[in-house]
This record gives structure tokens, sequence and C-alpha cells, in this order.
């Protein structure tokens, strides 16, 4: 195993680890609550932008405050909720099965990570060196980053090369 065959493994291992440490329920309702967060601070700041006008002058500032304001109201909601989550999890004893799940989770965006930075990799002279080349673990994510090359478009595909 070469140098970057450890990094890998520590990458997906470090994520694994903080999997089972966050647990299922913390790492789903903190990326759903970032989602929602981004999807309500979206659709809802020029509603509350409007409300600002005798606030801030500017109209650029307005929206971006109102942007901030429901983004971090959402996140707060979102903490309570999962606080509240977590608390059921843990009164119902299913704290274990929670953190297997993180595990699970944990590993699999482990590998994700370290399939975008393959991917990313590709953009540069990285597969031409030798350590690249004589890597066990590259080649199977280097498998799956070519397959998302070919969902690129062919301008933009074009730039990779593995």
């Amino acid at each position: 195993m070469t140098l970057i065959d450890f990094g890998i493994v520590i990458i997906i291992a470090v994520l694994l680890v903080l999997g089972l440490i966050w647990g299922f329920v913390k790492i789903a309702i903190a990326l759903g609550t970032w989602i929602t967060a981004s999807t309500v601070s979206f659709s809802f700041a020029p509603n509350l932008a409007a409300s600002l006008l005798t606030s801030i002058d500017s109209p650029p500032m307005r929206l971006a405050a109102a942007m901030g304001l429901l983004f971090i109201l959402t996140l707060m909601v979102g903490a309570v909720v999962s606080f509240l989550v977590r608390q059921f999890v843990s009164k119902t004893g299913l704290s274990g099965l929670d953190r297997v799940l993180g595990m699970g989770i944990g590993f699999s965006l482990g590998l994700v990570v370290v399939i975008a930075l393959v991917f990313v990799a590709g953009l540069t002279r990285a597969p031409d060196y030798e350590w690249w080349q004589s890597s066990l673990l590259i080649e199977r994510f280097e498998t799956l980053a070519m397959w998302l090359q070919g969902y690129l478009p062919d301008d933009v595909a074009k730039y990779f090369t593995y």
C-alpha cells in the first residue's frame, strides 16, 4: 500500500468514526435541516425583504438580511427538533442502532469524499504520476470517477484525464 492508499483509508475511517459518534439521527436531521434552511431562505426571503423596507435602504442588503435571518431561524428550529428526537432515541433504547446506522452513513460519506477527490484529481496531472498508478485503492475509485465523467457535458468532460 502506498501513502495515498493510507490517506484513503484514513478519510473513510475518520468519517466512519464520526458517524458512530454522531449517530444516524443527528446526521440525517442536520442534513435535512440544512436543506430545509436553504429552501426556506430562497423561497421566502423576497417576502420578508419587502417587510424590511423601512429598516434597510439597499435592496440587495434587504434580501441578504432576509435570507440570513430565515436561514438562521430555520437552523435554530432544526437544532431544537434534533435535540428532541435524539432525546427520544436515547430514552427508547435505540441509541445502539442509531450509532450503527451512523457508522454506515459515515462510511458512505467517506466513500463519497474519496470519489469526489479522485474525480477532481482528474483535472490535474496526478493520474500521470507513479504514486497514483501504483496505488491499490485508487483504481477502484477511478472507475467510479470515470462513470461520473460520463454525465458531464462533452466540452467539460474533455478536461478530465485518468
